[in-house]
């Protein structure tokens, strides 16, 4: 996507929202780029405490800023990880789903991020067509055209989770739409 296309994101409506263990905000959105597919799109940045996720159809989308207790039981944040993901109701019979990869800096408890990426998986398996894993930097180069460039740097008025989960989302656009010989690189 190039600077031109990446027009600032218009807020149709939001809306919060408490269930058990999180507080959900949910703002539908004119996406800042078209996508032209009929397929859904779906991305995931993972947290400990926060947590984003986009769905991107047409011309509009929905994007999620979670914040989610935590618990010392890694059986409990697999079950309200589910439950969240059932609430939401993010990914339906034939989405491309992108969940971020590993972030290394400190504060982040790296067995806590991997077992939400796995239980997202295995949540989407049973609905995805294609489910892929990404890392920041490669996210980022593809959607912004520059590994060190961040969402929120291009889209402005919106929570950091929900708009890094909104690039996961254009990512799995972008790879899945790209030209077979340049997928790979």
């Amino acid at each position: 996507m190039d600077d031109k296309d990446l027009f600032q994101i218009e807020i149709i409506k939001t809306k919060e929202r408490e269930i058990k263990d999180a507080h959900i905000k949910y703002y539908e959105i004119v996406l800042p780029y078209k996508i032209n597919s009929n397929s859904e799109y779906c991305g995931f940045d993972p947290g400990t405490r926060n947590f984003g996720i986009a769905v991107l159809r047409g011309d509009t989308g929905v994007i999620y800023q979670i914040a989610i207790n935590t618990s010392r039981d890694p059986v409990y944040r697999l079950t309200y990880t589910i439950n969240i993901l059932k609430n939401i109701n993010c990914v339906t019979k034939g989405s491309t789903v992108t969940i971020e990869g590993a972030a290394f800096r400190g504060g982040f408890s790296q067995q806590e991020l991997a077992e939400m990426r796995a239980t997202i998986a295995l949540y989407s398996m049973k609905y995805a067509k294609l489910i892929m894993f990404a890392a920041p930097m490669s996210i980022r180069k593809l959607v912004f055209g520059h590994g060190r460039t961040k969402p929120q740097e291009v889209w402005k008025g919106l929570p950091n989770d929900a708009l890094a989960a909104l690039s996961c989302a254009y990512y799995g656009y972008k790879k899945e739409n790209m030209d077979d010989t340049k997928k790979d690189r």
